[in-house]
């Protein structure tokens, strides 16, 4: 564990430094007349220099680096869009935890075996995320998704906060234009908590459901058919990202009508529910497109959290 730690703080170092001492650099450059221009040029090459090697390492840390990665990708308030644009491949899959490691916390969760429910496993995962990942599967007529909790995932992710938050206040204090980030993470800690017990997300998914269809929004949501703390079984949603260009064009969906459609969604769940997904990056939103015309319709993913506050997430 110590590894880990130190290798958290030589990332966080590294990228705080360079930073550090590039404003130093260039702050002494412009007093001896360099342009705002070449100044902005500059430090767009650090951006893009130093985005996609943190991106690297946060994929290999997994954990809360890539959880908080994933929310600030979409915060353009809070970082340049070259940044933006990196630490957007964090919204796709990250690397499965193996086959044997599913099985065994199926088993160990649910007290049988899934084969009991599955007649069959998909080979690879629909989605795999920080937290865990979801294998689709025939369950008699009907496809369904097997959601299981990565190995030690819980106790890895309540450590590296402890280090994550030291890391924002290190920050906080060296520049006090990055307070924000502490404050996100602090606001964000006990949300992230309530993300290990996937009972929760069911009893979410259930509510979201209940207030949306009493509303007459369609949207798309799995429904939870079996849960424990570490296992969760739902109903299978087809549907593509939804900032898949070529797919959108490929079917004729009429991009404002879509969008229109989720912000109807999320206005309901915000502004009428009190209930709404906390974490709504392109990453957690498919659109499904019927086989034979008709409306996209937005798609919740099988994968992250759904909260109080939330159309899934945290309240506020």
């Amino acid at each position: 564990m110590f590894g880990r730690v130190l290798r958290i703080w030589l990332v966080a170092l590294v990228t705080i430094l360079s930073y550090y001492v590039a404003n130093k650099v260039l702050k002494a450059a412009t007093r001896r007349g360099l342009s705002a221009e070449r100044e902005e040029a500059l430090l767009s090459s650090l951006h893009l220099l130093m985005a996609p090697w943190l991106c690297r390492h946060l994929v290999g840390l997994r954990s809360v680096f890539v959880k908080f990665g994933q929310y600030i990708s979409g915060r353009t308030d809070m970082v340049p869009p070259e940044w933006a644009a990196s630490l957007a491949l964090l919204q796709d899959d990250l690397p499965p935890s193996p086959a044997g490691h599913l099985r065994d916390t199926a088993r160990s969760e649910l007290g049988f075996d899934a084969s009991e429910i599955f007649e069959s496993l998909d080979a690879m995962p629909v989605a795999s995320a920080s937290i865990g990942q979801g294998v689709g599967g025939d369950a008699g007529e009907d496809r369904a998704v097997l959601k299981l909790q990565h190995r030690g995932v819980d106790s890895l992710m309540r450590r590296d906060m402890v280090s994550a938050l030291r890391i924002a206040r290190l920050m906080q204090w060296l520049d006090p234009r990055y307070s924000a980030f502490h404050t996100v993470l602090a606001a964000w800690e006990g949300e992230m908590f309530a993300e290990l017990d996937f009972r929760t997300e069911a009893r979410n998914l259930r509510q979201v459901q209940l207030n949306l269809r009493a509303a007459g929004v369609s949207v798309a949501i799995p429904t939870p058919l079996l849960a424990s703390r570490r296992c969760l079984v739902m109903t299978f949603e087809e549907g593509f990202k939804i900032t898949d260009s070529r797919a959108l064009a490929l079917h004729g969906v009429d991009a404002n009508a879509l969008m229109s459609r989720v912000i109807s969604a999320y206005a309901q769940c915000i502004f009428v529910d009190g209930f709404f997904n906390a974490d709504p990056h392109a990453g957690n939103l498919l659109v499904r497109v019927p086989p034979h015309g008709g409306e996209a319709m937005p798609v919740r993913r099988h994968r992250r959290r759904e909260g109080r506050g939330a159309c899934g997430g945290g309240r506020g």
